[in-house]
């Protein structure tokens, strides 16, 4: 914890914020992602205590946009084939039932 009550929880290298880390403001803000040589740089999310939250990509402390990474892609692709499971489960007929697999 710093002496402004900022808390940061993560890598460091030479010193610095680098690699992955989760910095907590005492506004009630929160960054969790990448950093490089002490600032946010790369994929992350940040939380804003009015609710706002921005996900994707940081360049140099900055927001630059939402960014489709392969394990975000994967996520979204399991959650579509259970919806059409589920919405399929729900057109079959009397008892029967259609099962996933896995």
């Amino acid at each position: 914890m710093w002496e402004s009550g900022n808390c940061y929880k993560g890598s460091y290298k030479d010193d610095e914020r680098h690699g992955y880390g989760e910095m907590y403001w005492v506004d009630g803000s929160c960054y969790k992602g990448d950093w490089v040589k002490g600032i946010q740089h790369g994929v992350g999310r940040m939380e804003f205590p009015d609710g706002r939250v921005k996900e994707g990509y940081f360049e140099n402390n900055v927001y630059k946009g939402p960014v489709e990474t392969p394990k975000l892609q994967q996520l979204k692709a399991q959650q579509l084939l259970m919806s059409d499971l589920k919405s399929l489960e729900m057109k079959t007929p009397g008892n029967i039932r259609v099962k996933s697999r896995g």
